[in-house]
């Protein structure tokens, strides 16, 4: 062995270093079981070590697991936001006017519509008609008549029969229902009618009758309706009406003519047959009468 001091080789069984007199010190051997066993250390310590590392692993692929869950918490509220929309859309709709898709009105207490699309009579509900104010149960039902019907009718004030109590429709330009067409022919006798245009298709009308009513005639008034070779109706060049206007002025006493002789009432070139539907005669006694006085003359 050597000396601990001075490093000599001494012997083994030397108490004192002969070069420099420090004491030796005999090394004593551990046995097995005095050996510290640092392996366990190691271990534990590398377990922690392992510990940690796989810690640090766990967190650094804990951002993919939260990418994860983060794309779901916002995958759910968009989800919610869309609901929501859907619900207050859905309140939204439900409060606006049906009459059609473009109106955002609210509507009318009561109602699907809106006030303005709303059929004005009273208490109605439903939505107007087209080119009407009133729906379809409460507008005329006379052709192209748009006005709102009399309680009890299916026709307004002018298209419904003027005979007490009566809900009819009225009958061409009558104010009566067929029942109660008045004859005006008992009024005016047969009469005699005729007409021709002229170069330019003015329609040059005669017409006589006589004053059968027992009363003195101020007026006498129809409509001329005008039709083609093959029946069909046609208009007026000026007016474009399908009938010319035609007033007799009196006074006609009875037994007397109501008489016109070759005036012009309109235009058309193509003109072929006239009818007189109905005929209103008002009287000197302020008094007046309208009813049927069905006559035709064609070419």
């Amino acid at each position: 062995m050597f000396c601990r001091k001075c490093g000599i080789k001494i012997l083994d069984d030397s108490i004192f270093c002969p070069e420099c007199g420090t004491k030796v010190e005999t090394a004593i051997n551990p046995t097995d079981e005095e050996i510290p066993v640092l392996q366990d250390d190691n271990v534990d310590e590398n377990k922690n070590n392992n510990d940690v590392t796989k810690q640090t692993d766990a967190e650094t692929v804990s951002p993919i697991t939260n990418n994860g869950e983060y794309i779901k918490i916002v995958l759910g509220v968009v989800a919610v936001v869309v609901i929501l929309i859907i619900i207050i859309a859905s309140i939204v709709e439900s409060g606006r006017c049906e009459y059609y898709k473009d109106c955002s009105n609210k509507k009318v207490d009561g109602s699907d519509y809106c006030r303005a699309h709303l059929c004005e009579y009273p208490d109605c509900t439903m939505s107007k008609g087209y080119s009407s104010d009133y729906c379809y149960s409460h507008r005329c039902s006379y052709t192209s008549c748009t006005s709102c019907v009399v309680t009890g009718s299916d026709y307004c004030n002018s298209h419904t029969c003027d005979a007490n109590g009566c809900y009819e429709q009225v009958v061409n330009d009558s104010p009566y229902c067929s029942e109660h067409q008045i004859d005006m022919r008992d009024r005016l006798g047969w009469p005699t009618m005729s007409f021709s245009l002229n170069s330019a298709g003015g329609i040059k009308f005669s017409f006589s009758a006589t004053n059968n009513s027992g009363k003195t005639i101020k007026y006498v008034r129809f409509n001329v309706y005008l039709k083609n070779a093959v029946g069909d109706s046609i208009r007026e060049d000026i007016t474009n009406d399908y009938y010319a206007e035609v007033e007799i002025i009196g006074p006609i006493d009875t037994g007397d003519k109501a008489t016109m002789s070759s005036e012009i009432i309109g235009y058309c070139d193509n003109l072929a047959q006239i009818d007189i539907r109905n005929i209103t005669i008002v009287y000197t006694d302020g008094t007046s009468e309208t009813g049927s006085y069905n006559y035709y003359y064609s070419k």
